[in-house]
């Protein structure tokens, strides 16, 4: 660790100091607020291609690809507890 000299820390604790730099932290970028994402679901599905939507009426489509196999899922609402485990596949 480094430490101020005396002069350097002693401007520091005056009443007098203005900071040199200030730091806005925030949850929007360019007025937009950014998603905040929870995990709901750990698998154990392969990586692979998959794809994600949400439907008019609030339920979760996804669709994935393993060993050549399509399946699709649809969980109509997606949240704690939701049936995220079952899919079915496209034949």
């Amino acid at each position: 660790m480094r430490f101020l000299p005396p002069a350097l820390a002693d401007a520091q604790r005056s009443l007098s100091a203005v900071p040199y730099l200030e730091v806005t932290l925030s949850q929007r970028r360019a007025g937009v607020a950014r998603a905040a994402f929870q995990r709901l679901y750990s698998g154990g599905e392969p990586a692979g291609p998959h794809a994600a939507a949400l439907a008019g009426d609030g339920s979760l489509l996804r669709a994935r690809i393993a060993g050549g196999q399509l399946y699709y899922q649809r969980v109509p609402s997606p949240g704690p507890g939701a049936p995220f485990a079952s899919w079915t596949p496209l034949t």
